[in-house]
């Protein structure tokens, strides 16, 4: 029987709001527990594709790093590294996790046009209402 493999196909990088980690650190740390395939699939909430729009979404509490949400920013950035990195171990995947794509359709299709080789779609919010990263759950029955 042959080995299992270590796949991770949910990561984010800086270029995510809810990460601070840069794309080579989590990389080498992916090479360095083996992983065989990873993925990185930052977010793109509400299909805002550039640091501008994200803005305008939300008014976040926290710091933002100088890539935060900047979709092709990162795509850019995932391509080089598969460049760089083409005779590794891993295989990386460039993907991207979308946030509520329906609420914007013709966002969403235009950000897909990218060709992506992994899309996690994903609900962090009702149209409307606090993205649930902001509820305070222990209010709640």
């Amino acid at each position: 029987m042959s080995q299992p493999q270590l796949i991770d196909c949910h990561t984010h990088t800086a270029f995510s709001y809810d990460s601070d980690a840069g794309l080579d650190e989590m990389y080498g740390r992916a090479e360095k527990l083996g992983i065989s395939v990873y993925a990185v699939t930052d977010h793109c909430d509400h299909c805002c594709d550039t640091p501008e729009e994200q803005l305008i979404q939300y008014d976040f509490e926290f710091e933002r790093s100088e890539y935060w949400e900047d979709t092709e920013a990162a795509f850019r950035a995932v391509m080089a590294l598969k460049e760089q990195e083409a005779d590794s171990p891993v295989k990386i995947l460039n993907g991207i996790e979308l946030g509520e794509p329906l609420q914007d359709l013709k966002k969403a299709e235009r950000i897909l046009t990218r060709p992506y080789d992994m899309v996690i779609g994903s609900l962090h919010n009702i149209s409307g209402f606090p993205d649930f990263y902001f509820l305070d759950f222990s209010t709640m029955s």
